[in-house]
């Protein structure tokens, strides 16, 4: 299976083109597709007719810290993934032939932003992730892998680099530090914007 991995595109979705990647299966967005929490209902839609459009077989989205509308309205914003042919997950899991993936949106703590949880809640949250998971969709990064920020601190989540070492994971997909973009052994953090939010990154591609 071949996945199209992107993240934190924050409004700017419509910059991207994903045609040269059509040839994989499923396109993962790890969260963060809002610009702002003003308008957040009207982004979600204009974000998901714009993925219900992507030339993928499948695709797959969970949430980010911007991400306020699926945060207040969870069953609202299912709704209208699910009736588009859109899998979000939130704290969930889904198998997509023959392949677990599971999703979650939380991520430590910073200023007054959505799907944001301490350490403990945080390990309360990743000690759901079933075991035979496949392919794990967070937001944020574990400690220390791909989540050094610019001002040098390590902003990943110590109770998911816990939860990752229980899973034989077949790859690990997440974003939010977007200076991590790149890849580390299993783990991919495809986050699509700069610090300073310019669209420069590519989409990261993964076999599994």
């Amino acid at each position: 299976m071949k996945l199209c991995c992107i993240s934190d595109t924050h409004g700017q979705h419509k910059q991207l083109n994903l045609s040269p990647y059509s040839d994989c299966d499923v396109l993962i967005h790890a969260g963060d597709w809002t610009r702002s929490r003003i308008h957040y209902e009207s982004e979600a839609a204009d974000f998901v007719d714009w993925l219900e459009a992507q030339p993928f077989k499948h695709k797959l989205l969970i949430a980010g810290n911007h991400d306020f509308y699926p945060a207040e309205y969870p069953g609202r914003f299912k709704y209208m993934c699910d009736k588009r042919g859109i899998y979000y997950l939130q704290d969930s899991s889904i198998t997509i032939e023959g392949i677990n993936f599971y999703g979650s949106p939380w991520t430590p703590p910073f200023y007054d932003w959505a799907f944001m949880a301490n350490e403990i809640k945080l390990e309360e949250h990743y000690d759901t992730i079933p075991d035979g998971t496949d392919v794990l969709i967070t937001h944020g990064p574990p400690h220390n892998i791909l989540d050094k920020t610019l001002e040098g601190f390590h902003a990943g989540s110590f109770a998911l680099t816990e939860a990752t070492k229980r899973l034989d994971l077949k790859t690990h997909v997440f974003g939010h530090i977007h200076e991590g973009y790149g890849r580390k052994g299993l783990s991919i953090n495809c986050s699509m914007v700069t610090r300073d939010h310019r669209m420069t990154h590519q989409p990261i591609i993964v076999e599994i």
